[in-house]
């Protein structure tokens, strides 16, 4: 990648959800005790907006449709090798 700073945002339509990407390069994180890290951040907000006629609990019972499609979403921007790089655990 050029060395130069980029800040990309767009939003995606998918189905009933809205999903919110924003792209920064370069990025820093610090963390207590750890060296410096340096990358790029990605940052997906993934929104499904409420019907007037739907409760709480229909909402509730929808949320883990939002988290899987922001899930995908957010793999599927990355190459494989960049999956493995961070060492995912997955649970059962």
């Amino acid at each position: 990648m050029d060395s130069r700073p980029i800040q990309l945002r767009t939003e995606i339509k998918e189905g009933e959800f809205l999903h919110i990407l924003q792209i920064a390069f370069p990025a820093e994180a610090i963390l207590p005790k750890e060296p410096k890290i340096q990358g790029v951040l990605i940052d997906i907000d993934t929104i499904r907006p409420m019907k007037q006629e739907e409760s709480w609990e229909d909402i509730l019972r929808c949320l883990d449709d939002v988290h899987s499609a922001l899930i995908e979403l957010f793999f599927g921007l990355l190459k494989p090798e960049m999956i493995e790089n961070l060492e995912p655990v997955y649970e059962l």
